[in-house]
């Protein structure tokens, strides 16, 4: 039991700094921390180390321990994530070292004599950006700046697209028995990929631009080369960009699904008798598709159920044995993701999707918790492990326990848990998944208007929506949103609260006094600090205040290039909404459109047009292709929503979002059906069937969504009426208040 008078200790050390009360604690605490540490981290040295950060984290956190706090508890709990984080350090740490000793003990010539004969293949194989990239990088051996400029990027865009370019190339030569690692490959790539040309060339090669003879091999190999070359830019309309692909069922196949694609686009079949081996192989390249036949192919590849999942239990298996192999890494992520797709017809994968939430790769561990999500309540064996893969992939872990368990105090309590957890931020990912346990209301509230209190002002806006959307299943939400509002002001963000309250004595002078160029001259004041790291949130509301916060330009400028993804992104979403003040940043946004990471391609689209009115069709073009490439489906949703506002300036979406009503997404069908009723009301012939059809999914995770919207039409959305009076005796207490509403919306002369 705790003894009496530790709180107390840790109380006086809070409020003095009493070095004794603090040497108390530790030396009562020390052989625990120690202990759970060395088991965990089995090193000793870490373990020390593990030990003296947690008791340094104690230190900072004690004017916050609740008194009810179990000290013991709260230790050995913040002695499991720093073991973690630890670990992780460590193993990244070896991982360069073993890289490094690796190039030592290597040898270039060897390495070379047997990287030369594959190369041009390996290079051929990269898409004409990654091989541009490469050839500048380490045939001209350029500076990455360099690379950029060339390029139309920035360094750091450069620096991206080399490092995805040379490790499609290790897992090309790892796959041919080369093995070779990243610093030997750019390193005898460099030194002898360009070597010099024979005496004379020079003079040779220009002959032909002087109209000279040249020699038959020469004329022959020149119109045979320009043939092909005019061969395969027919070859690339008709396939879609299909090139050379290994192995003939394979390419047997995905040649007849683009063909059918080309000629009969809605009416893409594959053919029933192909094997589970083949339609994965087909899979495998089937990004050179078109999205409607890879739709078509995933439908085929999942309809084969039971046999499919196993085929890719095995694969899982198999590739689980040469867990460091970039190869196996590749095939455990694709063998994950469509178990995924595969949905409810994976319930004998779940044991391995378990096993893949303890993967050395974080990707594969994310894909893992995604794909049991997909699964649904039939997954419900494991809940366990999804609540102790909250502390190492809290984003997908915490979606998946909602889907698979929107009503099980088990998961409120682990979510609710891991808000609470004083050695790191909440999660904004937690706070909004909570959103869906409204039969957890009553745990959930009381703990969310705590948090609210101490947090900055983007994670507080996000505890106030989840409070809005539970306050249908709980009365007292709307107290505690109610209650958190005012602060919104007063705490724009935790670094300028002191000067806030000192300039400004009380809430009610702060809300009378403080316009918005005020709370923007305070932000960029916390932006500059010197004694401060940039907090992305912090970037972000700035915003908030539109043309208000056109001060803040010259700051968010440089941020575009940030190397913290969130902080670029933050500042060019907070420069399109500065508007045509921001007109400075058009350059860099215009170079983030070519960012290889999706969401700062979407911002830089997203805020191009509100920056300069100009750039409308550009932007929207780039938005519909962006909307319409496999890599989008995580944003989706987003790209709609930016085309909706844009209304009829995005009249070229409309055949993309069409088929976005198709998705198996439900989300994303609801938001493509709010977009093109928002581009051309006409197209409501296909929104309502929609979102009726939405309605009626059992398996939608966001019906309400589609019931407010139906409601948003009014009379134009009438059909629906039976649907959404169906809908009134719903499960959902969400769902329920938004049918409500609807109806009263589409018509309101009837009491429903």
């Amino acid at each position: 039991m705790q003894s009496a008078d530790e709180m107390v200790l840790v109380r006086e050390y809070a409020s003095s700094g009493s070095e004794t009360a603090f040497e108390t604690l530790v030396e009562r605490h020390v052989n625990l921390v120690y202990s759970a540490a060395l088991r965990q981290v089995r090193e000793p040295v870490l373990a020390r180390e593990v030990t003296q950060t947690v008791f340094i984290i104690l230190s900072r956190k004690a004017a916050k321990l609740p008194r009810s706090t179990i000290l013991s508890g709260w230790l050995y709990r913040t002695t499991h994530h720093v073991g973690n984080r630890a670990l992780r350090a460590e193993y990244r740490r070896k991982k360069h070292e073993q890289e490094a000793s690796q190039m030592e003990t290597e040898q270039p010539d060897i390495a070379w004599e047997q990287i030369a004969p594959l190369l041009e293949e390996a290079m051929a194989d990269l898409r004409e950006k990654d091989r541009n990239a490469v050839v500048l990088r380490y045939f001209q051996n350029k500076g990455l700046s360099q690379v950029g400029a060339a390029m139309g990027t920035s360094e750091r865009a450069a620096q991206k697209r080399v490092e995805r370019a040379i490790g499609k190339l290790r897992l090309f030569f790892m796959k041919r028995g080369v093995a070779v690692s990243a610093v030997l490959l750019t390193g005898v790539i460099s030194a002898n990929a360009v070597q010099a040309a024979p005496a004379g060339m020079v003079a040779a090669a220009s002959v032909g631009l002087k109209g000279a003879a040249l020699s038959s091999a020469i004329a022959g190999l020149v119109k045979a080369t320009m043939q092909w070359m005019t061969w395969l830019k027919v070859k690339a309309g008709a396939m879609v960009g299909a090139t050379v692909l290994t192995g003939a069922g394979a390419t047997a196949l995905v040649t007849v699904v683009a063909i059918q694609a080309l000629h009969h686009p809605s009416q893409v079949v594959v053919p029933t008798n192909k094997s589970v081996r083949e339609l994965y192989d087909a899979l495998n390249f089937s990004e050179i598709l078109q999205k409607r036949s890879q739709m078509a192919l995933h439908r085929a590849f999942n309809a084969k159920g039971i046999e499919a999942a196993t085929f890719l239990i095995q694969q899982l298996d198999q590739n689980r044995q040469v867990p460091d192999d970039p190869g196996a890494k590749e095939n455990r992520l694709k063998a994950v993701e469509f178990l995924g797709w595969m949905g409810s017809s994976a319930t004998n994968a779940i044991p391995a999707l378990i096993k893949a939430l303890e993967d050395g790769e974080r990707d594969v561990r994310q894909a893992a918790a995604h794909s049991l999500g997909r699964i649904g309540p039939e997954a419900k064996s494991a809940v366990p492990a999804l609540l102790e893969a909250l502390h190492f992939s809290e984003s997908a872990a915490s979606q998946a326990l909602v889907q698979i368990a929107p009503d099980s105090k088990e998961v409120a309590m682990g979510l609710l848990e891991m808000l609470q957890d004083n050695t790191q931020p909440p999660s904004m990912e937690i706070i909004k998944d909570l959103a869906q346990m409204r039969s957890q209301a009553a745990l959930i509230v009381p703990v969310l208007a705590d948090l609210g209190k101490g947090v900055d002002i983007q994670t507080r806006s996000e505890v106030i929506r989840t409070l809005e959307k539970l306050e249908v299943a709980s009365p007292d939400a709307k107290a505690a949103r109610q209650a958190l509002m005012p602060q919104e002001v007063a705490t724009l963000v935790p670094a300028f609260r002191t000067a806030t309250e000192a300039r400004l004595s009380n809430q009610d002078d702060l809300q009378k006094q403080a316009n918005d160029e005020d709370r923007v001259k305070l932000l960029l004041e916390a932006l500059q600090g010197k004694d401060r790291a940039l907090n992305p949130n912090d970037v972000g509301a700035l915003g908030k205040y539109g043309a208000a916060a056109k001060a803040a330009v010259p700051l968010l400028l440089p941020l575009i290039d940030n190397d913290n993804s969130a902080i670029a992104q933050n500042a060019i979403n907070s420069l399109g909404r500065i508007g045509p003040d921001a007109k400075p940043a058009l350059g860099r946004i215009l170079k983030a459109l070519d960012d290889p990471e999706l969401v700062i391609r979407w911002q830089a689209a997203n805020a191009l047009w509100r920056i300069d009115s100009q750039y409308i069709q550009q932007s929207v073009a780039i938005l519909v292709e962006s909307f319409n490439s496999k890599d989008s489906r995580s944003v989706s949703w987003g790209y709609a929503m930016v085309l909706g506002q844009l209304g009829k300036q995005a009249t070229a979406a409309i055949p993309s979002l069409r088929k976005a009503l198709a998705s198996e997404d439900h989300d994303l069908r609801i938001f493509a059906a709010k977009a093109l009723f928002q581009i051309d009301p006409k197209q409501a012939e296909v929104v309502v069937p929609a979102l009726i059809n939405v309605l009626k999914q059992r398996r939608a995770m966001n019906p309400h969504m589609a019931a407010e919207e139906l409601g948003k039409l009014g009379v134009t959305g009438k059909a629906a009426i039976p649907v959404l009076r169906e809908a009134l005796s719903s499960g959902n207490p969400e769902l329920r208040a938004s049918a409500a509403k609807a109806l009263t919306e589409i018509d309101p002369a009837n009491n429903h």
